[in-house]
């Protein structure tokens, strides 16, 4: 069994969302990037981040606290939140994100996964479901 603690990502900060309501939010720590060396000290072999904001408007408003991240740590990260195009794929994977994570495009827009794979290739793109 494989293990990826997530960081969720809201204004810059790990948050947590009680049942995906934005309006219940608790900030766990202002510094995403020490949490995400944290679970690296404590042996994660991946990360899993999600940008909250993303996934509520569409942008990558988080994307220098990710890219730090993955600056940050030896181990791989994989992203999602906001994904809506080929060039978001792109832009995360241009910045040593390992694998990207489609979540409500893969259901609206299946294409979209399949062109990811074609291009990216499968070992980059997951298809989440939650």
């Amino acid at each position: 069994m494989r293990l990826y603690p997530a960081i969720d990502i809201i204004n810059g900060q790990a948050v947590r969302l009680v049942q995906g309501d934005y309006k219940k939010e608790t900030v766990y720590d202002k510094d995403p990037v020490q949490v995400a060396k944290q679970w690296e000290d404590a042996g994660a072999t991946y990360i899993h981040v999600v940008d909250l904001d993303g996934a509520q408007d569409g942008t990558w408003k988080n994307r220098e606290t990710i890219s730090n991240i993955v600056k940050s740590v030896h181990i791989p990260v994989q992203t999602g939140g906001g994904i809506r195009s080929l060039e978001d794929i792109e832009e995360r994977l241009s910045v040593g994100i390992a694998r990207v994570i489609l979540g409500t495009v893969a259901i609206k827009n299946p294409d979209l996964v399949l062109e990811a794979v074609r291009k990216f290739g499968s070992e980059a793109i997951v298809v989440g479901i939650d």
